[in-house]
């Protein structure tokens, strides 16, 4: 046997896709905006209004949406609309009607809701109303449950597009880490994702996937009112985590990346400047590590780079061995970031322990002798490696990195 509702649904021009739960649809659910009684605590659904605007749009764009319900009467209705004018534009308002075409209600709704609200958002809604009530969804006529006391069936072609890319809009890929109540994923996405379900769209992809599980307040479209909580989230723990194991597999697999991904953006002030962790001290202390360029001016603003870039065993004997060894190199340097400046005595006075022919751009002249001793090595043993220069802070740590490395061994 099948479900009754496939005894009633018209011939359409593409699929139906089937949403369906045990609990019969009470008709006020349809009617009423802001009415929300979910049977579960952890129900997606909180507003009372994301029927009615998958609705609105669906009959905006010409498509009905069929319900069988027993506890409608008559058990079969499909909406539709209804030509009205008002302040003499016409408009179309959302009605219920039954069988033989028959109208059976206006609603107090017209295909002016949602008119804003993209695809995937309509199925959203659908399929988590369906999931809230302990349902399913379906393309398969012949998998809808015998003993569904609620069933949709709507033929759309754009929702059809979205249920074959559904795993594009909730969360199946595995689960690599949780920390606390943020999951990363495997995987780019094109999406931040709302316990489970997409609920911001990026303007690249990111390279995880990435799941808040904490409450966030949301907009009417159901999307995330802020992206801060993402950039609060991974800033911290990347900061703070003091699991080795994350911290290395998320930088190295940024640093192999080396694409153009949404991590890129990274905002770091969302995250309190405060000591980092010792375990990931070392990633950002590491000059082969590439950092998000947010992380990298967030961390020079920390007690933890002080304390990591300007050690006490390091001498000016030291550095002025260093500074003289690569001077030989500096011909080579970027004059964009290091300039010959004959003559200039301030530039010979902050450089005295290194050649004299040695001279600096203005920018050298704030930095202490340890960072300016950094840059140098930097750019040196990037230009003879001829590897890309990179942003001139991110050289400064490598560097500095670089000069710990060398001066320690």
């Amino acid at each position: 046997m099948s479900h009754p509702i496939l005894q009633s649904l018209p011939q359409a021009d593409c699929p139906y896709l089937y949403f369906y739960n045990k609990e019969p649809l009470d008709p006020v659910a349809i009617e009423t905006f802001g009415l929300n009684a979910k049977p579960t605590a952890d129900a997606f659904g909180t507003f009372g209004t994301g029927m009615k605007h998958g609705i609105a749009w669906l009959a905006g764009r010409g498509y009905s949406v069929h319900f069988y319900s027993k506890r409608m009467m008559p058990e079969y209705q499909f909406t539709g609309v209804t030509q009205m004018t008002f302040r003499g534009q016409p408009t179309k308002q959302i009605a219920l009607f039954g069988w033989n075409n028959t109208r059976l209600k206006v609603l107090p709704f017209t295909d002016n809701l949602a008119k804003a609200w993209q695809p995937w958002m309509i199925f959203r809604e659908f399929r988590c109303n369906a999931t809230d009530e302990g349902g399913s969804w379906t393309t398969l006529p012949e998998e809808i449950p015998e003993d569904s006391g609620t069933v949709i069936a709507i033929a759309c072609p754009e929702l059809n597009d979205i249920a074959a890319r559904v795993d594009q809009f909730f969360l199946t890929t595995p689960l690599r880490w949780r920390l606390g109540a943020f999951d990363i994923h495997e995987g780019e996405s094109d999406f931040i994702y709302y316990r489970g379900v997409a609920c911001y769209k990026l303007d690249k992809p990111s390279l995880h996937t990435y799941n808040i599980q904490h409450p966030q307040p949301l907009t009417e479209d159901r999307t995330l009112q802020s992206i801060g909580p993402w950039h609060y989230y991974l800033g911290t723990f990347l900061t703070q985590s003091e699991n080795e194991d994350f911290l290395d597999w998320w930088y190295n697999t940024y640093t192999e990346a080396k694409g153009d991904h949404f991590e890129d953006k990274l905002d770091m002030d969302y995250v309190p400047k405060v000591s980092c962790s010792p375990q990931a001290l070392r990633y950002l202390t590491n000059g082969k590590i590439a950092l998000p360029p947010a992380l990298s001016l967030w961390f020079k603003g920390t007690d933890s780079y002080g304390e990591a870039t300007r050690p006490q065993t390091f001498n000016d004997d030291q550095l002025s061995f260093l500074l003289k060894e690569i001077a030989p190199l500096l011909t080579s340097l970027d004059e964009s970031l290091l300039q010959w400046e004959p003559g200039n005595p301030l530039a010979r006075t902050r450089v005295s322990y290194a050649e004299d022919s040695l001279r600096l751009s203005p920018r050298a002249f704030m930095l202490d002798k340890f960072q300016l001793a950094g840059l140098i090595y930097a750019v040196a043993t990037a230009k003879r490696l001829g590897e890309p220069l990179g942003s001139e802070d991110h050289l400064m740590i490598l560097g500095e990195s670089l000069l710990r490395e060398r001066c320690i061994s």
